[in-house]
């Protein structure tokens, strides 16, 4: 387990190890999420560096059925499912 320092400046310092396997360069910019009692410091990306990075993805899901309902109803409205509902419950 490595562990990390905070100076007296409140500045953290990182090992070595962990800045050559993360890549971690000065100026290079980190989002910090407080996760309860806890930190996780996550590289931050401009959208415009994320732009094609998905390229070539697969984008077809098989999803089980109920999925594919809520799928619809999300799609059509939910309005419309809820008056379906309704008239086949009253009939």
């Amino acid at each position: 387990m490595t562990y990390i320092s905070i100076r007296p400046d409140y500045t953290l310092e990182i090992p070595a190890e962990i800045i050559r396997e993360m890549n971690v360069v000065p100026g290079k910019k980190y989002q910090v999420i407080k996760l309860d009692d806890m930190l996780e410091i996550v590289p931050y990306h401009d959208i415009q560096e994320l732009r094609g990075f998905l390229k070539g993805i697969d984008t077809n899901i098989e999803r089980d059925e109920d999925r594919l309902w809520m799928s619809l109803i999300l799609h059509f409205g939910l309005n419309i499912f809820l008056i379906d509902t309704f008239n086949k419950n009253n009939n």
